[in-house]
């Protein structure tokens, strides 16, 4: 998951209480926190559990600085001073370490390279591209993007442009198409505190998976967030809850 951060404006807010799921740390951050450091040193002492799966994140500011965000048994692992600022479906260190290259006999043999469509692949693709060259645009954003597809694993891609200050969401399921959305607010104004909006249920200090019922209300949630009547398609709006601060002022183009 990739999150940029944006100049925050300060407003009174209670501090979140017991656990929070990796989506409600994301929200929560995103919210209160004007650059990676803050949002580092927040993560460290946070208790994160996890609805699913472990989820990790790979968070920026828009000066540049990023900070790797992994969870493990309910404590946050930070990646500060990052080598390579790319991130996998593997811990940090584990990929970090596939993408060295070869020495020696291993060399020699031609070993130690990456098997093609794994973590360690797809890592090194997106730091080689990222150290060779800046995109130009979006499409040649979604180009890079487009060489660490996997299959029908890839259900969405998104390209951020800082400069323009908007966020292109592509949805690679049949027909659903792209949506692109403009930070409305660069400065972080919006109306209303900063909140954690609850994504689980709670049951004695552990959170089930969503019901169906969760997931509607947290879809109608964004699409009022987003401010859609919707001729775009509900589910492509829907994936905008990932991809973008919980609330931040947001409008479609």
């Amino acid at each position: 998951m990739l999150h940029e951060l944006v100049p925050e404006h300060r407003e009174v807010a209670h501090e979140p209480s017991g656990q929070l799921t990796g989506l409600e740390f994301v929200q929560y951050g995103l919210d209160r926190f004007a650059s990676v450091a803050e949002l580092a040193d927040f993560a460290e002492g946070a208790e994160i559990v996890q609805l699913a799966v472990a989820l990790h994140f790979f968070v920026c500011e828009r000066g540049g600085a990023c900070v790797v965000v992994e969870l493990h048994q309910g404590k946050a692992r930070i990646q500060r001073k990052l080598a390579v600022s790319a991130l996998a479906n593997r811990p940090y260190e584990e990929d970090l370490r596939a993408h060295q290259p070869p020495s020696g006999i291993a060399a020699w043999l031609g070993l130690g390279r990456p098997k093609p469509g794994s973590s360690a692949a797809r890592f090194r693709t997106v730091a080689n591209a990222a150290r060779s060259t800046t995109p130009e645009d979006e499409s040649a954003a979604l180009a890079i993007l487009e060489r660490v597809v996997m299959g029908h694993r890839t259900q969405w891609q998104i390209v951020w442009n800082l400069e323009r200050g908007t966020v292109l969401l592509r949805q690679r399921e049949a027909g659903l198409g792209t949506l692109n959305l403009r930070l409305g607010d660069l400065d972080g104004r919006c109306a209303g505190a900063p909140r954690v909006r609850s994504l689980g249920r709670a049951v004695r200090g552990a959170f089930l998976p969503w019901t169906e019922q969760d997931a509607a209300h947290t879809e109608a949630a964004v699409l009022l967030q987003v401010g859609r009547d919707s001729p775009a398609p509900r589910r492509l709006a829907s994936a905008v809850a990932g991809a973008t601060r919980s609330s931040r002022c947001l409008s479609a183009q």
